[in-house]
């Protein structure tokens, strides 16, 4: 499946780049970049013109200047998206905001 592969992809490239460039430590790097695949999948975050939303992501990333910062950014992202305060509707945050889904 292609969109996927793609979030295969691009949830590596995100790793690496907190890996390598703000040596995050890898016990936390591996439970982000876990729910940051889980939610790129389930989202369908890089499907269609996938091309912009990695331009948008690399964009909030290019500013910070530590592993903290980091994984700030990508908690953000992730809050906005797994929140009861989203403005997501649908089946798929149905259980989310039912509260059957646990805090991560």
């Amino acid at each position: 499946m292609l969109t996927s592969e793609i979030a295969v992809l691009y949830s590596y490239a995100i790793f690496l780049i907190g890996r390598c460039d703000h040596q995050v430590p890898l016990h936390q790097l591996r439970v982000l970049i876990a729910r940051w695949f889980f939610m790129a999948t389930l989202t369908n975050r890089y499907t269609g013109s996938y091309e912009t939303q990695v331009d948008a992501e690399m964009a909030r990333l290019r500013d910070v200047n530590s592993g903290q910062a980091f994984c700030d950014v990508l908690e953000r992202q992730l809050s906005g998206v797994f929140s009861c305060k989203a403005k997501n509707t649908g089946p798929r945050f149905s259980a989310v905001r039912a509260g059957r889904v646990r805090s991560w």
